[in-house]
């Protein structure tokens, strides 16, 4: 990642990793946790909290997204940014992520979706898709 990550988002599928204790990404929360900031929208705390049953994991996510160094936003997407990533073969939910990834200015999106593949690798997204593993390594 070339130095300190300032900004990272954290897709819905990371976060219900991390609460079903799954280890790496166990291990990239609790890294990320002290040395960036973490963007969340409500969209993917929605998702979170409609895949988390277990009342123990959702206090455990309601504490982490109360931390400091975690920014939370509710604001709708700009249209056009959507259709940026619609344009480049995003579907359903993941332009709408890739909009918020960009209009916060974050660094890197953390996610295991492969839908994200199809930007991975444009010069033209102002921020880097990896998955866990990719992240971890990227921090050693």
């Amino acid at each position: 990642m070339g130095g300190r990550v300032v900004r990272v988002v954290l897709d819905s599928n990371v976060w219900i990793l991390y609460l079903k204790g799954e280890e790496d990404a166990s291990k990239l929360v609790v890294t990320f946790k002290n040395n960036v900031d973490i963007c969340v929208h409500g969209l993917i705390t929605e998702e979170v909290w409609r895949n988390i049953v277990d009342s123990k994991k959702k206090s455990r996510f309601i504490r982490i997204l109360l931390s400091s160094n975690v920014k939370i936003y509710t604001w709708k997407f700009p249209k056009d940014m959507v259709g940026k990533y619609r344009k480049f073969g995003l579907s359903d939910g993941a332009p709408v992520i890739a909009a918020f990834v960009e209009t916060v200015r974050a660094n890197v999106l953390v996610t295991e979706d492969c839908d994200f593949n199809v930007i991975k690798n444009k010069s033209s997204i102002p921020f880097r898709i990896m998955t866990i593993i990719e992240c971890l390594e990227a921090l050693k």
